[in-house]
């Protein structure tokens, strides 16, 4: 039995992506709960002017998430150039000792 590893991939990041949906979607929906629990709770004395908007923790996060990423990214291609330089290698020297094999009978 073949598998089509590009159909194969593509399905699993379809199913990937919906249930990444569900999952912030269900977060939203507590976060929504909590908000309206909290806003029942005494207030503290924090001055709203020295917090950052939640547009620039979301821009903040997402610059250091997108860095994180790039970095992971960066290794993931070194790892699968090893990969690739060690199959290479390997078939290299599989031919070599064939040859040699059916030289010497």
């Amino acid at each position: 039995m073949t598998v089509d590893f590009t159909e194969y991939l593509t399905k699993l990041q379809a199913q990937s992506i919906e249930a990444l949906k569900q999952a912030q979607e269900a977060n939203v929906a507590s976060l929504t709960s909590l908000r309206d629990v909290a806003a029942g709770l005494p207030t503290f004395q924090t001055p709203v002017e020295s917090l950052p908007s939640a547009q620039q923790v979301i821009e903040m996060s997402f610059g250091f998430a997108n860095q994180v990423l790039e970095l992971r990214k960066a290794y993931a291609l070194q790892l699968a150039e090893m990969v690739a330089s060690a199959q290479k290698a390997t078939a290299e020297t599989t031919a070599r000792a064939a040859k040699a094999a059916t030289s010497h009978t």
